[in-house]
C-alpha cells in the first residue's frame, strides 16, 4: 500500500479547510466584488502636506476609481483613501505604476521607497514615472477619460518608450539598486498635455501623458532633468536601444533608423598627482537606415549628420552630468573596474571630481541602407 506523502496531506488539509469555512474556494474570490483594484498611486506635496492619489478599476459597472487625499505620512493617507471608498476596499496588489509629482520628488522619494518595501501588497518591479512641472495627481485624476484607467494609459506610453528606445521606465527595484550603487540614478519623466490637443472629442478636463526625458535623482532627490530630445542617448550608453525603429529629422529630412549595435569606451585622463584631469567617451554606432533619402546629400553626408546628432546626446548628457555632480550612468563604477588601484589612491573622491571634470566626446557611426547594405 502506497503512504501519501507529507506535502500531498497538507494540501487536503488546507483544501477541507477552506471549503469548511466558505463552503467551497469560491469563496474567496467572491470577496473581489467588493475590492477596488488600484493600478496607480502618485505621490505630491501640496504646501509641504503629503497628498496621495490613487487610480484604478476597469470597464465595468463600478468604473474608475480615482481617490486623492492627505495624510501625515503614506500610510495615514492610505487610511483617509479608504475612508473615502467607503464599503469597498482599495486592493493595491494591482498596482503597475506608481508616480511622483516633481515638488515630491525633489523633496526626496526615499520615504515612498521604504514604504513600497514594508507593504507587502506594492511590488518594487513595477515603473516609476516623475511628473515634470506638475503633479501626479491631475495625471491620475483626468487621464483615461471615463472609460479607461491610468493602466491603459501609462501602459501606451511605457510600451513606446521600449519600442522605439526614446527612454527607459526603470522600475523602483531598478532605482534603488542605483542610489545604493552609486548615489544617484535616473527616472522617466512624463509631461501632462491636454488630451483634446491630438483629439478634438475629448473633454476639457482630460488629460494625456507624454514622454519626457528623465529626471535626475542624487541621494534620492530630483536634482534635474535629461531632455527627451537626448534621451535616445542614454539607451545608447546603456545597451538599451529599442526593438524598434525611431525617426528624427536631420536638416529638415525625416530618417527613420534602427540601431543595431552600439557600444562605448572610457578613456582616463591620470595627473601626476593621481587624480583625474579629463575623461573622454567614445561612442560607436551602427544603425539601419529604414527609410530616408540619401541621394540629397549622399550617403557620406547623411552618416555625417547622423553622426552629429547623436554627439550632441552625448554632449548633452555629460553636460548633466557635471551640472548636477550626478553619475546617473555609474560612469565610476566602469573607471574603478579599469584601474582598481589608482581609483583607491584618488586624492578626490569622484563624487567631488565630477562637477569640475572635462569630458569630451567623440562619436563613430556606420549606416546601413536596409539590413546589410552596408556604406563602401
Amino acid at each position: 500500500m502506497k503512504r501519501l506523502s507529507p506535502v500531498f496531506l497538507l494540501i487536503l488539509v488546507l483544501l477541507l479547510s477552506a471549503c469548511s469555512q466558505g463552503g467551497s474556494l469560491a469563496g474567496n474570490y467572491r470577496e473581489i466584488e467588493h475590492m477596488r483594484l488600484i493600478h496607480a498611486v502618485g505621490f505630491d506635496l501640496d504646501g509641504g502636506r503629503l497628498e496621495l492619489s490613487v487610480s484604478g478599476g476597469a470597464k465595468n459597472k463600478q468604473g474608475v476609481t480615482r481617490l486623492s487625499g492627505y495624510g501625515q505620512n503614506i500610510s495615514d493617507a492610505m487610511v483617509q483613501l479608504q475612508n473615502f471608498s467607503g464599503k469597498e476596499e482599495l486592493y493595491y496588489a494591482h498596482t503597475r505604476f506608481m508616480l511622483c509629482g516633481e515638488d515630491y520628488a525633489r523633496s526626496g522619494i526615499f520615504p515612498m521607497l521604504r514604504h513600497m518595501q514594508q507593504n507587502p501588497q506594492l511590488r518594487m518591479d513595477i515603473p516609476l514615472f516623475v511628473i515634470r512641472d506638475g503633479r501626479a495627481k491631475d495625471l491620475l485624476l483626468y487621464a483615461g477619460g471615463e472609460e479607461n484607467s491610468i493602466y491603459d494609459v501609462l501602459q501606451v506610453v511605457m510600451g513606446d518608450c521600449k519600442k522605439h528606445g526614446s527612454s527607459i521606465p526603470f522600475s523602483c527595484d531598478d532605482l534603488l539598486v542605483q542610489l545604493n550603487e552609486y548615489g544617484s540614478g535616473l527616472v522617466c519623466a512624463l509631461d501632462i498635455r491636454k488630451t483634446q490637443e491630438s483629439s478634438p472629442d475629448a473633454q476639457p478636463q482630460d488629460l494625456t501623458p507624454m514622454a519626457a526625458g528623465f529626471g535626475i535623482l542624487q541621494q534620492g532627490k530630483l536634482v534635474g532633468y535629461l531632455s527627451a530630445d537626448s534621451a535616445p542617448g542614454v539607451g545608447i550608453l546603456l545597451g538599451k536601444t529599442g526593438s524598434d525603429s525611431s525617426t528624427i529629422t536631420l536638416e529638415g529630412q525625416p530618417i527613420t533608423y534602427h540601431i543595431t549595435k552600439a557600444d562605448h569606451r572610457l578613456t582616463p585622463q591620470w595627473g601626476p598627482g593621481g587624480g583625474l584631469t579629463g575623461l573622454q567617451l567614445s561612442v560607436s554606432v551602427t544603425a539601419a537606415v529604414k527609410e530616408g533619402d540619401s541621394q540629397t546629400a549622399g550617403l557620406s553626408g547623411l552618416e555625417h549628420r547622423f553622426t552629429r546628432r547623436i554627439q550632441d546626446w552625448m554632449e548633452d548628457i555629460t553636460r548633466q552630468m557635471n551640472a548636477t555632480g550626478a553619475d546617473f550612468l555609474n560612469f565610476g563604477g566602469e573607471l574603478a573596474r579599469m584601474a582598481p588601484r589608482r581609483w583607491e589612491a584618488m586624492p578626490v573622491p569622484w563624487p567631488e571630481q565630477l562637477s569640475s571634470l572635462p569630458i569630451t566626446v567623440s562619436v563613430d557611426c556606420t549606416l546601413q541602407f536596409g539590413e546589410n547594405q552596408q556604406r563602401q
